[in-house]
């Protein structure tokens, strides 16, 4: 008998999972809010999770145990700086690359400092076509031009 109510039940809570299938099903402890604001509340909580990933995973960030405030503050200021940079890039970049694609074929692009006594030789990375096309994109391929680095360079010295 137990055995024909286990199966009884079993067909029944299959008959509402596929009933449901497909549903989604928001629940509020605030009868205040209109269905609407329900929704819009649960997306935007989505967009700041989604923020947290990027932060975590793309970006490469990860969580620092600190204790004093201006460290915290410095801490979530690199982070918000850098989640605004994967945005821009994002913006910039359009479909042609992703944030981490674009970073991760610029990464070896550098600016080379090598001192000989009080002298100073400053030489840049050559940079291949896929990484010149992202800083076209980005607007910024005056950084390979050897005079605008040159000029740059003698300013701060």
């Amino acid at each position: 008998m137990f055995q024909q109510f286990a199966q009884a039940l079993d067909v029944a809570l299959q008959r509402f999972t596929c009933a449901l299938a497909g549903w989604f099903f928001l629940f509020k402890s605030q009868v205040n809010l209109s269905a609407t604001e329900l929704c819009q509340l649960y997306q935007a909580k989505d967009v700041v999770e989604k923020d947290f990933q990027i932060i975590k995973n793309i970006l490469q960030i990860r969580p620092i145990r600190h204790h004093q405030d201006e460290k915290v503050k410095a801490h979530i200021t690199i982070c918000m700086l850098s989640l605004l940079l994967e945005r821009l890039l994002k913006r910039h970049l359009g479909e042609k690359y992703s944030a981490p694609e674009a970073l991760s074929l610029l990464h070896s692009c550098h600016l080379n400092k090598y001192k000989a006594g009080h002298e100073s030789l400053y030489t840049i990375t050559e940079t291949n076509l896929e990484q010149s096309r992202i800083l076209k994109l980005l607007k910024m391929s005056y950084l390979t031009d050897d005079d605008f680095l040159l000029e740059r360079l003698s300013r701060s010295n």
